[in-house]
């Protein structure tokens, strides 16, 4: 996580780490299937919403394997 909160502009880029921000990671049962919770405006979440996928993607090329399953938006 600290990764993430000290690199987001790179990993995300500098479009998405304008309008959103890593607030928290949680992991599912037995370490697998974390859920990482951006937070953002109500205006730009459509617009987050729709590039959860490809910025999982690059979380995920970050640590090496498929660590977050899912994007949370709030």
């Amino acid at each position: 996580m600290s990764r993430l909160l000290t690199h987001w502009a790179e990993i995300a880029g500098p479009e998405i780490a304008s309008i959103a921000r890593p607030v928290n990671v949680t992991y599912g049962r037995g370490g697998f299937g974390a859920t990482l919770t951006l937070l953002t405006t109500g205006a730009q979440a459509p617009m987050l919403e729709m590039q959860k996928e490809p910025l999982r993607a690059k979380v995920n090329a970050v640590y090496g394997y498929n660590a977050i399953s899912r994007v949370r938006i709030t």
